[in-house]
């Protein structure tokens, strides 16, 4: 309420005792004007002055105070004061009187409560009046007491109750006496070993237990005390300790997935230790239910960066599941069991660029102390792609049981060749120059033997005028015989090094047809190896062989490389047959007839079936050759406009606008920033009914998208902005 507030309004009329009475208003406006003033009335000394009025002048000033307090929150929402609840102690929400503010977070203020029924001792979050009326934090925060209030388990800190007063959304939850895991990692450090603060006591959010303290808290912990006097002195039990936790905390967290709910921020500063030694999981705020609505904005990345798996923090969502938080709590172990975390690095882009793409460093070569078997359990956890990771949090508990017990982990160390396997998995590209370096080897090992076949001739020819010149002598035809000899020696070497050349050649195209295939992620390095090999081949024939059988051999192998070539730029064709489906793209096509009618019978659903029909990779590829070369060209032109941001790491555009390995990189960093590196593959989306075109999908940022092609067309020279433009054409905005 500001000063211009009328004096005359009388907020939240009430039917109670004594609304009659005629001095109920006079003292109700004094009241107001207290506050309009800028001072605090004094509510005691009023309600004493008039305690036969007492009952309905303090329903008036309640109504009054919170409607000051609310002002006052959603004022301090911008640069500068901090957000505010305006709960002070002794206010109540529901049912729940509250004590004192003991944590803050993302989502809300926490309060230590009392609930009178029950007299007990709980904590209470509050949304602040600021978020409340931001629709998205307000369902966020919905899901957070629905995800913690939906997985009842002795290690989940449980919700006792959910609710709205006045306005105020808030939920009551169990509170917790004790530190959070973070403290402890850094308490626990085998480089910095120090005393926990004596004072210290602890908030159930997780966020700010080192700085939270006073009256209502235990001013210690006894858990984690004897748990850094382990740390700093018996390694072996202090890492047998962390297993028993991390086994704690994989049992909830298998007991949330099992009620459909991940929950995707596990870290240390999210697990609870109590006086007991039990630990609690905690802060939901960024958890997904199985069959509740997605709350985090479309191409986001949600989680702390440092624990995130790759899948999260690449942003990839069509594999974001329940392995997420196996690896999220694998890293939380790692990081207590060593001191130190997996990927230690403090720049958000390198760190991101770990994540992605590095193998953390054996636990044990941080702390050698650390037992072979739990780092192999770690290890297993911490694997890139979520396949080779435990299947479920069910799994990783049983292991760290089986070490707690002695017995052998099920969890096997990588061979070398996993590791190269999963190495060339995550680095295509490297693969790729590794394999046109060995082509490029060959190439030059072709044109040598071209040189020395050349040199064969003449050496021969040489050969036979040396016979004649020197046929009167015994010596001058020795010496001839040991001068063929010697050629011919040379030219039986340029022939091997001549077959090696081809059988490596051949080599890279059978590992481009065998290993690779049309598996998509590989199509990029496919092509480049598939044109080093198309060089190479022409590089053997230029060399001028003699044999018209191995003549023949080279001219048949490349023509199959040119027909892979063909292949493969006829599948990224395909991808876009989806998009006649759409009545304008058939109109800017001029499909005749004809073409619609197979269109229409190509993407038809079955009988009852009202889901999409997606008639294969073959069937589109017949669709395409059906359509004139200039109805082909268009299509194509439209398909890549339709891809959006993303369509930049196809390799048709990587090559046609010569983009450079730092460009790349560039690009990538812009996907991730704009669309968390996970957009639509189509800028529009799939789906949608014959003739409509494909939807957006829910929660898909337009703007977004169109930011992320503005900044990767910016970052572009301006011959590849032409180069850009020849290859997408006209533009082309279907209606929507």
């Amino acid at each position: 309420m500001n000063s211009t507030t009328s004096q005359s309004s009388v907020p939240f009329p009430i039917d109670s005792d004594g609304d009659d009475d005629p001095r109920v208003l006079e003292i109700v406006k004094e009241y107001q004007n207290e506050w309009d003033a800028g001072r605090r009335p004094d509510r005691a000394a009023l309600l004493a002055r008039h305690p036969e009025l007492a009952a309905a002048l303090a329903v008036y000033f309640d109504g009054i105070d919170f409607m000051h307090r609310g002002a006052k929150a959603l004022s301090s929402t911008g640069p500068g004061p901090r957000l505010e609840t305006g709960l002070v102690r002794g206010d109540r929400l529901g049912e729940f009187e509250l004590v004192r503010e003991i944590g803050r977070g993302g989502m809300g203020i926490v309060y230590e409560a009392r609930q009178a029924a029950l007299n007990r001792r709980v904590a209470v979050k509050v949304l602040p009046a600021a978020f409340a009326a931001d629709r998205a934090r307000l369902q966020r925060f919905t899901v957070e007491a629905q995800a913690a209030a939906a997985v009842a388990h002795p290690h989940i800190v449980t919700v006792y109750a959910i609710g709205e007063d006045r306005g105020i959304h808030y939920y009551a939850m169990r509170l917790v006496d004790g530190v959070a895991l973070d403290t402890l990692a850094a308490e626990a450090s085998t480089s910095l070993p120090r005393c926990l603060d004596e004072t210290q006591s602890f908030d159930p959010t997780g966020k700010n237990a080192k700085s939270l303290g006073g009256p209502g808290l235990a001013q210690s912990n006894s858990a984690a005390e004897p748990l850094i006097a382990l740390a700093q002195s018996d390694r072996k039990k202090y890492h047998r300790e962390v297993a028993r936790l991390g086994s704690q905390v994989a049992r909830a967290l298998d007991h949330a997935h099992e009620c459909g709910v991940v929950h995707r921020d596990i870290k240390p500063a999210n697990l609870l230790l109590d006086r007991d030694g039990h630990v609690w999981v905690t802060d939901f705020g960024l958890a997904q239910l199985a069959d509740g609505p997605a709350v985090t904005r479309t191409g986001g990345a949600v989680g702390t960066l440092r624990y995130m798996s790759p899948e999260q923090a690449g942003g990839d969502r069509r594999r974001l599941d329940h392995r997420t938080d196996v690896y999220s709590l694998a890293a939380t172990i790692y990081e207590l069991a060593a001191g130190r975390p997996a990927f230690p690095s403090e720049e958000p882009g390198v760190l991101l660029h770990q994540i992605m793409h590095d193998d953390p460093t054996p636990p044990s070569e941080v702390d050698p102390d650390l037992p072979i078997d739990l780092e192999t359990v770690l290890l297993k956890a911490l694997q890139k792609e979520p396949g080779d990771r435990y299947a479920t949090a069910g799994e990783l508990a049983d292991d760290l049981d089986r070490f707690l017990a002695g017995r052998p982990v099920l969890a096997r160390r990588p061979s070398s060749w996993d590791r190269i396997k999963r190495w060339a998995g995550r680095h295509p590209a490297s693969l790729a120059a590794a394999l046109g370096s060995l082509v490029v080897v060959a190439v030059a090992s072709g044109i040598a033997a071209a040189v020395v076949a050349n040199e064969q001739r003449e050496t021969a020819r040489a050969y036979d005028l040396s016979q004649k010149a020197h046929a009167e002598t015994q010596q001058a035809r020795l010496d001839a015989d040991a001068l063929a000899h010697s050629e011919r020696h040379r030219a039986d070497e340029a022939e091997k090094r001549f077959r090696r050349a081809k059988q490596l050649g051949d080599l890279v195209l059978q590992i481009t047809e065998e290993e690779m295939g049309a598996d998509r992620p590989f199509q990029g390095p496919r092509r480049r190896l598939l044109l080093a090999a198309l060089d190479n081949y022409r590089g053997l024939l230029a060399g001028g062989h003699d044999d018209p059988l191995v003549r023949a051999e080279l001219d048949r192998v490349t023509a199959r490389v040119q027909r892979l070539l063909a292949e493969q730029n006829l599948r990224w064709e395909a991808d876009g047959a989806f998009l006649m489906r759409m009545a304008e793209v058939r109109t800017e096509l001029a499909l005749t007839p004809d073409q619609a009618r197979q269109v229409d019978r190509a993407f038809q659903s079955n009988k009852g079936d009202r889901r999409r029909h997606d008639p294969g990779t073959e069937a589109k590829i017949e669709l395409i050759k059906s359509l004139a070369a200039e109805q082909r060209r268009r299509l194509h032109q439209i398909s890549i406009q339709f891809r959006g941001p993303m369509v930049f790491n196809e390799p048709e555009v990587v090559e046609a606008l010569n983009l450079s390995y730092p460009q790349r990189l560039q690009i990538r960093a812009i996907q991730t920033e704009e669309l968390g590196g996970f957009g639509p593959f189509f800028g529009g989306g799939f789906g949608g009914p014959p003739g409509k075109g494909p939807r957006q999908p829910p929660g898909f940022d337009v703007n977004a998208k169109a930011k992320a092609m503005e900044r990767i067309l910016d970052s572009l020279a301006p011959d590849q902005r032409d180069a850009w433009s020849a290859l997408c054409g006209k533009p082309f905005t279907p209606s929507r």
